[in-house]
């Protein structure tokens, strides 16, 4: 398939989200029950990824953006996401251009009800080959069952549960990029599954987990999220 192929043209069912830093997002239903994203960053690069019954492919056409942006991106959604459902939130401390974090490398920091809460985004899918490929030849594509992406992101999960101790991850958000994997969100089985490996696995929770579509209104708790802010 062509690059030009790939990428289908926005319809008007585009929405503009100055808070996710999105450039356009077109999500549509497709007939066999599943969804397409159409997805122009506002660096230009451009996904589409589409759902079926056997799971979900993504193209990506131009090379990722890079990883300051990411995050701003990914934290702007979380934040918008928090303060819908009654918090308070301080976005002050976003990722920086120059990649100044602290020592255990955090993404970002949001001030949720007066108190820290550190950031941690990890992108979907986590293993680079989307990526590598993207970097080295400007598109890439890839498809995966349900059950696949399900361990995806749960080996996400686990990778980065692994690195902190349960006092640290407990004022933890960890926020899992799923910007041009979209049709992730719009699937509450699969959301459920995810769940239920989270919740199932020993080692203690993060404050919150959350995957992160192309927009602040795609975003989904994964597991019993909090009411109230970590107090230190």
């Amino acid at each position: 398939m062509s690059e030009g192929d790939v990428f289908v043209q926005l319809s008007g069912v585009e929405t503009r989200s100055a808070i996710g830093n999105v450039g356009a997002v077109a999500n549509e239903p497709l007939a066999d029950g599943g969804r397409k994203y159409s997805t122009t960053t506002q660096t230009g690069n451009r996904s589409v990824a589409a759902s079926g019954p056997e799971g979900v492919a993504t193209k990506y056409i131009g090379r990722a953006d890079q990883k300051y942006v990411r995050e701003r991106r990914v934290e702007r959604c979380v934040a918008a996401w928090l303060i819908r459902r009654g918090h308070t939130v301080d976005v002050a401390g976003i990722a920086k251009e120059d990649h100044s974090h602290d020592q255990r490398g955090a993404d970002g920091v949001l001030t949720v009800d007066s108190d820290p809460v550190e950031l941690q985004v990890v992108t979907i899918p986590a293993d680079g080959d989307l990526w590598r490929d993207a970097a080295q030849q400007g598109h890439a594509e890839q498809s995966r069952t349900w059950d696949e992406w399900v361990r995806c992101v749960s080996e996400a999960i686990e990778g980065k549960r692994a690195k902190y101790p349960p006092e640290v991850r407990q004022a933890m958000l960890l926020a899992l990029d799923a910007e041009h994997v979209g049709p992730l969100i719009a699937s509450p089985e699969v959301l459920a599954e995810i769940s239920r490996n989270y919740e199932s696995s020993p080692g203690g929770r993060f404050w919150a987990v959350l995957i992160v579509g192309p927009t602040e209104n795609d975003v989904a708790p994964i597991g019993e999220q909090p009411t109230v802010a970590p107090r230190a």
